[in-house]
């Protein structure tokens, strides 16, 4: 058997795909473009790579990477990231995130949200939150939907410039109540209720009552008698 008879002595671990063919023409590479993306001009080929070990790799410089068309990454094991300085990720059309199993997300720093389109949140199981600090939710418009809704707390604060609500059933069980009313206008349709023990206790109860005056018609009499002096003259005839 000759060497030069065309035949393939050594198979190929992955077939040839038949596209990487158009090389640059000979002599295009210029030596001082050759670590540029300028002295591949005129390739184009296709980038195959099959590492059945470990792969290591260890960059001192940058490194950039600009895909023209789709990304498709599988990892079969456990995937680590770590970010040592800024992270900056830019989506431009839809994202989708898909996870199994259970995410621990710590922030150490501050985070901010910004929605700009409308944000819907759906928990097929029973949510629980733990705020250790002081927490603060501003919002400009609430609308709440819900089936049952319970409010627990050993100490509960509440501070309107307006509230205004309209509710069809209104069940309340207050322990104890302390009350502070400025100004209380109300207005009701229908009121039946039924109070088992009521105890007001009145810190300082003011009472302002009108000045009535009735003056009083003084009359004064004063009674003069005249009482008439009768004389009487006798005649004697002598």
């Amino acid at each position: 058997m000759g060497v030069f008879d065309g035949t393939t002595k050594v198979g190929q671990r992955v077939p040839d795909p038949g596209t990487d063919k158009a090389l640059s023409p000979s002599g295009s590479l210029a030596l001082t473009s050759i670590t540029s993306p300028t002295g591949l001009a005129g390739c184009t080929g296709v980038d195959t790579a099959l590492i059945h070990g470990d792969q290591w790799e260890n960059i001192i410089g940058n490194r950039q990477v600009m895909i023209t068309q789709n990304w498709t990454q599988t990892t079969m094991g456990t995937k680590t990231c770590s970010v040592l300085q800024n992270r900056v990720t830019n989506t431009i059309a839809n994202r989708t995130d898909t996870i199994i199993g259970s995410t621990v997300r710590t922030n150490v720093g501050a985070a901010a949200h910004t929605f700009v389109a409308p944000h819907a949140v759906v928990h097929a199981a029973p949510q629980q939150r733990f705020e250790p600090t002081a927490y603060m939710h501003m919002i400009v418009d609430q609308l709440i939907a819900t089936n049952s809704m319970q409010n627990i707390g050993m100490v509960y604060f509440q501070f309107y410039a307006l509230y205004s609500t309209i509710t069809p059933l209104y069940v309340n069980a207050t322990g104890v109540n302390l009350a502070m009313t400025a100004v209380n206008l109300t207005v009701d349709g229908f009121n039946n209720g039924t109070r088992g023990l009521e105890n007001k206790i009145a810190a300082l109860q003011s009472k302002i009552q009108g000045l009535e005056a009735k003056p009083q018609i003084i009359e004064i009499c004063t009674e003069v008698n005249i009482n008439m002096v009768s004389l009487a003259v006798n005649s004697f005839c002598m």
